[in-house]
């Protein structure tokens, strides 16, 4: 079962970790726990990443920022904003400490433990 992209709201509360991330392929993966869940593990697979700010690790909320935000971010890094497709988002935690320019392609299930 995948979950919906439009079912970002469900990762609120977990665990958050870097699982992958391709530099060269703009490629990332994070995988989400909820600690009063944990059966409940997801993997979240984001492509054409632009810019990360991260620990490695978080506990907290991850959502959409606006779009004033989203070219904050791009001026920022020095992007052109129409080089930049629709499909790329800025995704944040509610610590602050989390960005993430992307778009985010799948959201699903991860059965194992690792």
């Amino acid at each position: 079962m995948k979950m919906s992209i439009t079912e970002l709201e469900k990762l609120n509360s977990c665990n958050f970790c870097l699982e992958c991330y391709r530099i060269n392929h703009s490629e990332l993966t994070l995988s989400a726990v909820n600690p009063e869940d944990t059966s409940f593990r997801f993997n979240a697979h984001f492509a054409d990443v632009g810019y990360i700010k991260m620990p490695i690790g978080w506990k907290g909320s991850f959502e959409i920022g606006s779009d004033n935000e989203r070219e904050e971010i791009i001026t920022r890094i020095g992007l052109p904003i129409l080089g930049v497709s629709s499909a790329v988002k800025l995704y944040k935690s509610n610590q602050g400490e989390v960005l993430i320019l992307g778009a985010l392609m799948l959201i699903e299930p991860r059965d194992q433990e690792y």
